[in-house]
This record gives C-alpha cells, structure tokens and sequence, in this order.
C-alpha cells in the first residue's frame, strides 16, 4: 500500500495507456484499505496504516494522520505525529501545541516538544520551558533547547 501512494508514477506509468487515471484510482483504493485498517480493534494494526499514511508524504492523508493523532493507542499517536511532520509544518505544529500538553504517552509528548523547537518560533518558549527541565533525559529534550530558546 505504501508503495502505491509513494511511488505510483514510477511503477505503473511507463506500463499502462491512461497512467494518471490509473494511479488517482488506486491512490483511491489505497487510501480506503488504510481507513479500513485505522478502524480495527487491533492497535498494531491501526499504527501500521497510520504510519504507511505518513510515510507516504501526500497531503491527501492529512484528516486521516488527523484521526490518528486521537487513536487510544500510543504507538498510533507517534506515527500519526511523524507523518503528520512531513507533510504540513502548519499542521504539526496545532498538533503540537495540543499534544504537549494533553498527551498521556511521554514519546508522544516528546515528539511534540521536537516539533515545536524545530518549527515554532519564540512565541512558544513560555509553553516548552516548563519540559526542558524535565527529569526524563530519553527524549534529548535539552537539545531541543538550542532551537526555540
């Protein structure tokens, strides 16, 4: 599936008559079968669309890293955090600025830090200091630093 998002023109338009039309339908069909899988009880494999999602890079599936942001599962949440990184700064950082703050899962939490040093400015220095002096060394939060404040 990740394939088909990422690398559609590559595969499929030297092979076939009408490319375009052939891609947009299975970016369609790719698209559903990750909606698909965001919607199962399983958390594994709810994060792996979530994260196939990201990786693609395309702005299409935006609402759907979006949906992932509020998954139950953590894992979800971080992918859907990452992918969410690569395809719209404006976007991560509104996640962002929620997650730091609501976040119950620190990985989650710490991503959001990174977003915020790497693509906020000085407006957010109030709201991130407070986690710079954070006991919690995994995240390399204290680098972070360097970049916002």
């Amino acid at each position: 599936i990740l394939t088909l998002l990422v690398f559609p023109k590559v595969i499929f338009a030297a092979r076939l008559k009408k490319p375009e039309m052939t891609i947009q339908k299975i970016q369609v069909e790719s698209l559903s079968v990750l909606e698909q899988a965001l919607k199962s009880k399983n958390p594994f494999v709810r994060s792996a669309a979530v994260r196939a999602a990201g990786e693609s890079q395309n702005p299409v599936v935006t609402p759907l890293l979006k949906r992932g942001s509020r998954d139950a599962g953590p894992m979800t949440r971080l992918f859907a955090f990452q992918g969410l990184k690569k395809i719209s700064q404006s976007e991560t950082l509104a996640l962002a600025v929620k997650t730091l703050v609501k976040d119950s899962d620190k990985w989650v939490r710490g991503a959001a830090l990174e977003a915020l040093g790497k693509f906020g400015g000085k407006e957010f220095r109030p709201m991130v200091r407070p986690f710079l002096k954070d006991p919690e060394k995994a995240f390399g939060w204290r680098r972070q630093r360097h970049s916002i404040i």
